[in-house]
């Protein structure tokens, strides 16, 4: 098998899992390769997966050349809406894939030109704060980060503010999130509803206390007990009351059947 390169503009996109590129070389073991790989310059422009799986299982990897289309744009309309892609990760890919349009076509013979932000945005279907998070991630050396998705651009646009020996460190470490400044007005009106339940509930507390103290000096009072007694007997005879009512009410239903049955006798 020749040994081939991967194109940069195929190294845009990002890296297939371990996992995920086992499962396709034993896909290819069982039945061969189905498309072909696209070669540009003597590079592996799109289908790097397929050869790497076809070198993994030692076959040989089927290709063809690019047929006189845009590279960029080729690859752009193979990859950037058939992957799962995060919009971090789409806007990660356009400014790297048209990084090179601008840095690593040498030939200056390739048709094409360079994009605005706001035509990038466009093609990957982002904000335009986006790309400028993501143009700063690929000018920082963070662009291989954002793409497999490590970080989202606008923390490696965070990132690409210090220094080039603390970068690596922050792209591992969570980020803490600043403490939100405290609202006076919300503070004010927090401070004055709880102000007001503490009002209340020392009223309530209040007149609690005063019932507490009004038994208290009647505790030993006959009447008092007496009244309590009172009370009791006129609880049960409520409680009878309410039996007989409807026991009285059973009774009629069952005086109205029977009237029924006799009338029709």
């Amino acid at each position: 098998m020749i040994a081939l390169k991967q194109h940069p503009l195929s190294a845009a996109f990002p890296v297939m899992p371990e996992p995920e590129l086992a499962a396709l070389a034993l896909d290819l073991e069982t039945h061969g390769q189905r498309d072909p790989g696209v070669l540009f310059d003597g590079m592996v422009l799109d289908g790097w997966h397929r050869y790497l799986a076809c070198e993994r299982i030692g076959v040989q990897f089927k290709s063809v050349e690019l047929n006189g289309q845009d590279p960029l744009a080729f690859v752009l309309s193979h990859n950037l809406h058939r992957r799962h892609l995060t919009a971090s990760q789409r806007a990660a890919c356009v400014v790297a894939a048209h990084n090179w349009r601008s840095h690593g076509d040498q030939s200056g013979s390739l048709p094409g030109r360079d994009r605005s932000i706001k035509e990038m945005a466009k093609e990957a279907e982002v904000s335009h704060a986006t790309i400028e998070q993501a143009k700063l991630a690929e000018e920082a050396g963070l662009g291989a980060a954002t793409r497999d998705g490590t970080v989202s651009v606008k923390r490696a646009a965070e990132i690409a503010k210090l220094p080039k020996e603390k970068r690596e460190k922050a792209l591992t470490e969570p980020k803490v999130p600043k403490p939100k400044k405290a609202d006076p007005v919300k503070l004010q009106a927090q401070v004055d509803e709880l102000t007001e339940r503490c009002e209340r509930q020392q009223e309530a507390l209040d007149a609690l206390v005063d019932t507490d103290k009004t038994l208290e000096a009647f505790k030993d009072n006959k009447q008092v007990e007496e009244m309590q007694i009172l009370r009791l007997e006129l609880k049960s005879c409520k409680r009878r009351r309410d039996e007989l009512m409807a026991e009285n009410a059973s009774l009629k239903k069952h005086v109205a059947h029977l009237q029924k049955k006799i009338d029709k006798k």
